[in-house]
């Protein structure tokens, strides 16, 4: 590849392990590499242009990166969707566990209320049985 004239030396980046002063977005996005590519194109020599293998191989780095970026995008919404699909789990797992004690609440309820009753059933049948017994000595009578 043929070299650009004109370059501001404080622009080159010397050390890849240290980040760029003054840039804050460490990832080139599409837009950018075409940018790139489109300077690159138009700064070319052209009595000495890229040569068609170097122009193949940097086009296909790009389907590449494109292809990544979009892979990487489908795991992040499959990681989402994963822990909603967790969320949501939880959730009925609570729900079913008040149902499980609403149900038991219920049950107990029932049992009280069948003892309740028989008590009072049995309370009924020893008024009535008094009921009979003063009735049979005619104590109501006041004689």
């Amino acid at each position: 590849m043929s070299q650009v004239s004109n370059i501001n030396s404080n622009l080159v980046h010397k050390d890849p392990s240290q980040p760029i002063k003054g840039y804050n977005n460490t990832t080139l996005d599409q837009n950018s590499f075409l940018k790139l590519l489109t300077v690159q194109l138009s700064k070319q020599d052209p009595l000495n242009p890229v040569e068609d293998k170097e122009f193949i191989a940097q086009m296909a780095q790009f389907s590449s990166l494109e292809q990544l970026q979009v892979m990487n995008d489908k795991l992040d919404f499959l990681g989402d969707m994963s822990k909603s699909i967790d969320n949501q789990n939880k959730a009925m797992s609570e729900i079913y566990n008040s149902i499980e004690s609403i149900q038991e609440i219920i049950k107990e309820f029932k049992v009280s209320q069948s003892d309740s009753l028989d008590n009072d059933t049995k309370m009924i049948n020893q008024l009535i049985n008094l009921n009979t017994a003063i009735k049979g000595y005619d104590m109501g009578s006041g004689e």
